[in-house]
């Protein structure tokens, strides 16, 4: 935080740094997730505390935003922020987005609107956000556009890293087997990246709809923008699907499509409840 200390006024602001963990973002697990989670929600709840900043990589910090945001019972802002080039870069980006992370956190504002990511001059809501660009410094989208996303109840935190959520790809001519074994190892929930506004194929479809009776099936789109909707009929039709059981994710990717599910499934809540509000 050396670099921010010409930013801030010293005498108004305090900036208290703990490590939780150092590992590349890609090579996190839930228990992982849990850690920040759990880390985050106890400075919460410090009196003199007005909000909390989590740098992380950018491969998954999609994922715990939302996941922060799901067991965020606070009204205090909450940012996670990193940086796409390396510090030793000659124009490295992580200062300012830490820079405007902590500003984020300390936005009267913000009071009550949950979990940020900070990046690149952007705040991005939680909900709805994905990373979409693999090397630009502007890094991250919402799928909400400008406005601000509807949040659930915050959930009481329950470990996750014991729940498995699998995400199955949907394109032309996916065979069944895909979900079957996803059952067959042990998943307690599926995620169906699906095509356009949300659809597969007819052989896939058929597994979808069996899998419903079992498990909670969540079905979103491989497409960056837009929500999910149950327009076209057919076996493998978004329509055909919903009214089979599989819920849709609404404006919510597959990344956080997943972490949502598992956290249904960790607390005992109906997911049907929890995507609904990303409609």
């Amino acid at each position: 935080v050396d670099p921010l200390s010409g930013t801030f006024d010293e005498d108004k602001l305090t900036l208290e740094v703990k490590d939780i963990a150092k590992l590349d973002s890609s090579a996190m697990t839930l228990d992982d997730t849990d850690t920040i989670i759990e880390a985050v929600n106890k400075e919460l709840q410090r009196d003199d505390v007005d909000g909390v900043v989590v740098t992380h990589g950018t491969d998954s910090m999609e994922e715990t935003a939302i996941a922060v945001d799901t067991f965020q019972d606070s009204d205090k802002p909450v940012a996670l922020t990193g940086a796409m080039r390396p510090f030793d870069d000659p124009d490295p980006d992580g200062p300012d987005n830490l820079a405007l992370a902590v500003k984020t956190v300390t936005d009267p504002s913000n009071k009550g609107r949950g979990t940020f990511i900070a990046f690149a001059d952007h705040v991005i809501p939680a909900r709805g956000a994905f990373k979409s660009d693999t090397a630009k410094a502007d890094g991250f989208a919402n799928n909400n556009g400008k406005k601000q996303p509807q949040r659930p109840k915050a959930l009481k935190h329950q470990p996750l890293g014991n729940t498995r959520v699998d995400i199955i790809a949907a394109y032309p001519g996916a065979p069944a087997d895909l979900i079957q074994r996803s059952l067959d190892s042990g998943a307690e929930g599926i995620v169906i990246e699906g095509m356009g506004a949300g659809n597969i194929g007819d052989e896939l479809a058929q597994a979808a709809k069996a899998a419903a009776k079992k498990v909670p099936v969540v079905l979103t789109t491989r497409v960056d923008h837009g929500p999910v909707e149950g327009i076209y009929g057919g076996a493998g039709g978004g329509a055909t699907l919903a009214d089979a059981g599989v819920i849709s994710s609404g404006t919510l990717r597959a990344p956080q499509a997943r972490m949502l599910l598992a956290a249904a499934i960790t607390t005992g809540t109906d997911a049907e409840d929890l995507f609904a509000h990303a409609e």
